[in-house]
């Protein structure tokens, strides 16, 4: 039931399986996104914070600074984007959270906060 919910969480959010030229389980060259959490309780970044480092081909997230309603990371990681924004709304899903997810031309993401699933 848990992998059900996840699995249709990602297609809410209009991410693909599919990575262009790849298995998708491969680690790509790692890039850097900045990702900044919005509305969200320190309890609930927390959990964000354990669920994020453990995703495939992250090699490190930093807390860059926070406040008590947004917080901001550089998350390093071998995922192309569209990887990325499937692993937040799974991260996401398996915290019984939802948010808006939106990138931004220059590569950061915003997540903000919308309420429990």
């Amino acid at each position: 039931l848990l992998i059900d919910t996840i699995i249709e969480s990602y297609d809410l959010y209009g991410v693909s399986d599919e990575v262009a030229g790849s298995e998708g389980d491969d680690c790509g060259r790692t890039e850097r996104f900045e990702v900044e959490m919005r509305d969200f309780s320190p309890r609930e970044l927390l959990r964000f914070e354990e669920e994020a480092v453990n995703w495939d081909c992250v090699e490190e997230m930093e807390l860059l600074d926070s406040s008590n309603t947004i917080a901001r990371y550089f998350l390093y990681t071998g995922r192309p984007e569209n990887w990325v924004k499937r692993d937040i709304a799974g991260a996401l899903a398996v915290m019984g959270l939802q948010g808006r997810i939106k990138f931004a031309t220059d590569g950061s993401i915003t997540v903000k906060w919308d309420g429990r699933l």
